[in-house]
Parts: structure tokens; sequence; C-alpha cells
């Protein structure tokens, strides 16, 4: 594929329940150090982001949760909202509403700044529960063997659409910032990103199931 645009970029939040009795980040990192393999986390499945955000956090705090992949978000908040697992990373979007209302407890936002949907929210840094960047980039992708120029063009005309604010307000209400870069510029974002995980998934021994 030909990379033509980055369109955004969205956090995620480090959520437990209620009942858990973290208040941090850095609580949670701590007990799981007192317990190795005790604790668990969700996520919707093995790859996913919110599997290999947890992996980075586990790799940077130099701890261990034994990972419970499911299939799919809806399930994975289904038990987490339950109480049946002890934590799970969660796009702001799907996280907003549950920490709104109670349902979820917040312990850390994986970004290098707090979110103004969720401002009391500390990062993970200031939760002292490592320096973990999660921040998830989307973009557009042409076919592979397009034209520079069509390229270029497509370029051009996605960014005049990222710039309209009634867009700017759409991605702000799900917790999405509108960014835009060059062709080039985001391929080598794109290929950054491919090292970062492919390092980390080596690293903790990730596998496909």
């Amino acid at each position: 594929m030909e990379p033509v645009s980055l369109t955004s970029w969205g956090q995620l939040i480090l959520v437990t329940h209620p009942r858990s009795g973290f208040a941090t980040g850095g609580d949670l990192i701590a007990a799981a150090r007192k317990a190795p393999g005790k604790l668990n986390y969700a996520s919707p499945g093995v790859g996913t982001p919110h599997h290999l955000s947890m992996e980075l956090f586990k790799n940077t705090a130099k701890v261990f949760l034994t990972h419970i992949p499911y299939r799919g978000t809806g399930p994975a908040v289904t038990d987490m909202l339950g109480g049946q697992v002890d934590a799970m990373f969660l796009p702001i979007h799907v996280a907003l509403p549950q920490v709104r209302s109670g349902k979820l407890l917040a312990l850390g936002i994986g970004s290098d700044k707090r979110h103004p949907l969720l401002p009391d929210v500390p990062t993970l840094s200031e939760a002292k529960a490592g320096d973990v960047n999660v921040d998830m980039w989307y973009g557009i992708f042409a076919p592979k063997g397009m034209p520079a120029s069509q390229v270029a063009s497509l370029n051009r005309e996605i960014n005049d659409i990222l710039r309209s604010e009634d867009v700017k307000k759409a991605f702000a209400g799900q917790g999405m910032d509108p960014a835009s870069d060059a062709p080039e510029a985001f391929g080598r974002l794109v290929a950054r990103d491919a090292d970062r995980w492919a390092t980390l998934i080596k690293t903790q021994g990730i596998k496909a199931e």
C-alpha cells in the first residue's frame, strides 16, 4: 500500500473496575510486582493496539499481568464492567462514558499529555506508571503502485477536508485529534511504528493465535 496521509491521533486510557482498589497506575504496578501473574488484563484479541499497549506497559514497568484475549471489544468491555478482569487499555471514546458514569476508573492516559475530555486523568508518567506513550495514529493508504501525482493530489484533498471546522468538531467529540502530513512523512511514521511494535513483539514473545 502507498501511504497517502495521516488523518488523526487517538489516545488509549488504562482503566480498572472501581472495586479493584487501585487508584492510580502506580498502584496497579505495585500490586503486580507483589504477585506476578495474579492480576490479569483484557484485550479484544492478540495483536490489537489494546494488547500491544499493555505489553509495552508491562515491559516498561517490568511487571507481569496475565493476558486474557477476547473476540472483540464488546465482550472485553462487558467483563471489565463486571469486574471479571483487572485492567485494560481502551480508546478514549470507548472509555469516556464508562469513566464519567463511575462504572470504570481511569488509572492514566497512555500519552505525553492529558486529554481535554478527561483533564483530571493523569498521564501514566504522572501516575508513576512508567513513561508509556501509546498514542494511535489513523491514516489513509492507496493501492500499491499508484502514481505519485495521484497520491499527492489525494493528500491535498484530504488535508483540505481535515482543516474543516465541522470535521474538527466531529473528531473532537470522539476524543480524536485531527492531523495531517505529507505522504513521505506519513510513510516514515508508519515505518517507525512497525519497527517499534516488531521489537516489542519479539521482546515479549508474542505469538499469533
